[in-house]
């Protein structure tokens, strides 16, 4: 029976023979070239290094220069390992914003006056800050944190202040948590700096 139905169906037979061929045929051609086209991508490592150097002590620059940019005061920096670095704020006072400066300060007015002669409030007056001594002020009681730092009120240390007060003196009174936005500080210091002439 199966000789009868092969002698009788052999071009069927030989017609699904060279079917099944011709489709392993097709099927190695499309995987050949599918492999050729559609290579795997190779893995790119994204984004870049930055290399910082960190001067040594016996170096002792008062500015860290990362490829030439100036970040911040390092005297500040050893100080104070939770400070970061700074913007060139000076800079940023030239182009700022004195009316902004004085819409900013006056969420300062809860607890300070900035009129000349004015009276302190919770927290100093703030009258001709810019260039004074720190824990200067006539009649206010300041944190012996505040009274040890010393020096003068420069720009870059008012910057850090108002950046987050508890970091830049830690053991402050103030409980102001501090201007996050460098344009923000920097439009408050202009108005201060006016405030001192």
């Amino acid at each position: 029976m199966i000789k009868n139905f092969l002698s009788k169906n052999q071009d069927l037979l030989k017609n699904i023979t060279f079917g099944f061929l011709c489709s392993l045929l097709v099927l190695g051609f499309s995987v050949l070239l599918a492999s050729l086209f559609y290579q795997p991508k190779k893995m790119v490592k994204r984004g870049f290094e930055v290399e910082i150097k960190v001067a040594t002590s016996e170096q002792n620059p008062t500015e860290e220069q990362v490829k030439g940019v100036k970040i911040g005061n390092l005297a500040d920096l050893t100080q104070n390992k939770k400070s970061k670095p700074m913007s060139d704020i000076a800079e940023m006072i030239e182009n700022a914003d004195i009316t902004a400066g004085e819409k900013i300060f006056k969420k300062c007015a809860t607890c300070h006056t900035i009129t000349k002669g004015g009276a302190n409030k919770v927290g100093p007056n703030l009258y001709g800050i810019v260039g004074k001594n720190k824990a200067s002020i006539v009649g206010f009681a300041y944190s012996d944190a505040l009274k040890k730092k010393g020096g003068a009120w420069t720009i870059t240390d008012i910057n850090q202040w108002l950046t987050k007060p508890k970091d830049f003196v830690p053991g402050t009174k103030m409980g102001f948590a501090g201007l996050s936005k460098d344009k923000d500080r920097a439009n408050v210091i202009a108005y201060l700096k006016q405030q001192s002439k």
